[in-house]
């Protein structure tokens, strides 16, 4: 994504003439015939806006360092947001600290890299009492119904005095 034709085209141009040299530039080839995207924008709100919705797994910010924190944050969707010409993906990937298994096919949409939460246990926790079982009636027993799940409905039905 990019608001420069010349960057544009010169990137276009770098890709092609480096990949061939590369040891898996069979499956690159496919790569980038199927899945490589380059966007023209107007402006760097376009720009985030055409980020977010590709959700790309990394996304690196070439742009004024007085703009990219501002630019990132408009970015909701990326899987790691490298920021500058002197920050490859490969640093975020290899040395960085920050996990490299990222989500890819646009699922950075409803997910997120793995991190160490990601390894423990939550347990949600839910209390109702007398009055809130009743007021909830109405939903629960409309739900299990649509559902067809009669016994769901009852386990809330029977306790209600």
């Amino acid at each position: 994504v990019t608001t420069s034709d010349t960057l544009l085209s010169e990137v276009k141009a770098e890709l092609k003439k480096q990949y061939p040299t590369l040891s898996h530039a069979d499956k690159l080839a496919k790569i980038i015939d199927s899945g490589c995207t380059v966007v023209e924008v107007a402006n760097l709100d376009e720009a985030a806006k055409v980020a977010t919705f590709i959700a790309p797994e990394h996304m690196e910010l070439q742009v004024e360092e007085s703009k990219a924190e501002g630019l990132a944050k408009r970015i909701t969707t990326a899987g790691a947001i490298l920021v500058g010409k002197q920050t490859p993906t490969v640093l975020g990937d290899f040395t960085a600290g920050p996990s490299h298994t990222l989500p890819t096919g646009r699922t950075g949409r409803f997910s997120s890299g793995l991190q160490l939460i990601d390894f423990m246990r939550r347990s949600s926790f839910v209390k109702y009492d007398e009055k809130s079982i009743k007021n909830a009636k109405d939903t629960v027993c409309a739900f299990a119904k649509m559902e067809s799940l009669d016994a769901h409905g009852k386990s809330l039905t029977l306790r209600i005095k």
